[in-house]
């Protein structure tokens, strides 16, 4: 049994504080009228009904225990702000526009131990340092400009027009409909001329086809599908091809996703408002879930550790790595793109390549022999995604696997 969370805000008024929640539903705040000045009462879980008499509240929370605080004026409340530290270095709340980007709903640090944590559960790169951009709220939810501001953000994290400070990797595990030209699928599109490596989630919107979500359908992202411990694809993971009309109303096709990693019953750390407490997994302080988003941070962590043996390592050198080396599981190329990672592959290639992939300009002609010599199906190469005009290639894939006109 759960606890209902409003979605619309509400204020109770008493002594001289306004009790309120906002739409960042279940966060609770208290203004003093005296100081007038803001500050968060439940930062670290989410609440349902509260009460309040006095200066003292109470409010039922959605592990369904009653938490009661007495507002103290003298107390510094900014104390309970979030410590950037080793691991967590830096980060932005774009639901909240505050610098304390706290977990209240739980995904999010399920999804960064996946890739760097490093406590009893060791992620897949544990000595990696994370930014937090919170661009969803309790709920899940948020806006197409929250998800492009925290984008633009790791692009710039100072905001001083100078992208040399720019995050290595954007692991982005959420989505919506979309398509290769809408704005968050180009923002990530920049993101990747800057020099950032994205991995993006293709989505949980399986077994259909056409289903991959954006920014997953960014043409310059690593998009990451999700299979189980015995190497099956999930049932859940997102399938392409991505299909849609150009500015010029022409139809485009896209091979996506590109990678697929393990994303079912994954066990890592779950936040302090313990969300999914009934899934438990180790212990009290680790969940089991399942999604792509738990597959996407699988890859993300894997191009860090790529990212470790070369620092210069491109966007276009990771991707190549990462599917020239993946093992085919026999599924289509819209279901598991190249196939499962095969993380030491990756390494040794990068090791002996020394991570030089240069991006390969060919005549369109070419398309499909260039991309048979690199063992890729046209269309599903990032050379001829990214590089070359292949219309005429993709449209023959489209007919022959697809059976579209």
């Amino acid at each position: 049994m759960g606890v209902y969370i409003r979605s619309q805000p509400i204020a109770k008024i008493s002594s001289n504080l306004i009790f309120l929640t906002g739409k960042d539903r279940g966060m609770i705040k208290a203004y003093d009228l005296t100081s007038k000045e803001y500050i968060e009462i439940n930062p670290m879980t989410k609440s349902g009904d509260f009460d309040v008499d006095g200066e003292r509240i109470c409010f039922l929370s959605v592990d369904e225990e009653i938490y009661c605080h007495v507002y103290d004026s003298n107390y510094d409340y900014s104390d309970s702000e979030f410590d950037f530290g080793s691991k967590v270095v830096g980060g932005y709340d774009f639901v909240n526009n505050d610098d304390n980007p706290l977990d209240d709903q739980g995904h999010g640090t399920h999804v960064a131990a996946t890739a760097a944590g490093n406590g009893i559960l060791k992620g897949v790169a544990p000595e990696a340092q994370i930014y937090d951009y919170k661009v969803l709220n309790s709920g899940g939810g948020g806006s197409i400009n929250w998800v492009i501001a925290g984008i633009e953000k790791a692009v710039d994290p100072n905001g001083d027009g100078d992208f040399s400070d720019h995050v290595d990797i954007i692991s982005m595990s959420l989505g919506g409909r979309g398509n290769p030209d809408d704005p968050m699928s180009k923002a990530i599109d920049n993101a990747v001329d800057a020099g950032i490596i994205a991995v993006i989630a293709a989505g949980n919107s399986g077994p259909r086809e056409q289903t991959i979500g954006s920014p997953g359908t960014s043409r310059k992202a690593i998009t990451v599908g999700a299979i189980d411990k015995n190497n099956n694809l999930a049932y859940f993971s997102s399938k392409g091809p991505v299909i849609w009309e150009d500015e010029n109303r022409e139809e485009q096709l896209m091979i996506k996703p590109d990678i697929v990693a393990p994303g079912v019953n994954i066990c890592a750390a779950q936040s302090l408002n313990k969300p999914w407490d009934n899934l438990g997994c180790l212990d009290n302080e680790h969940v089991a879930i399942s999604g792509t988003s738990m597959a996407t941070p699988h890859i993300a962590g894997v191009v860090a550790l790529l990212k470790q043996k070369n620092p210069g390592l491109t966007s276009y050198a990771a991707k190549y790595f990462l599917m020239n080396g993946a093992q085919d599981l026999g599924y289509l190329e819209t279901e598991q793109g190249a196939g499962v990672v095969n993380v030491s592959f990756a390494i040794q290639s990068i090791l002996k390549d020394k991570g030089e992939i240069e991006e390969i300009d060919i005549p369109p002609s070419n398309c499909r022999d260039t991309c048979k010599s690199l063992n890729y199906e046209c269309g599903m190469h990032l050379v001829c995604n990214e590089v070359v005009d292949c219309g005429a290639c993709l449209k023959g894939i489209k007919k022959k696997r697809f059976g579209r006109r």
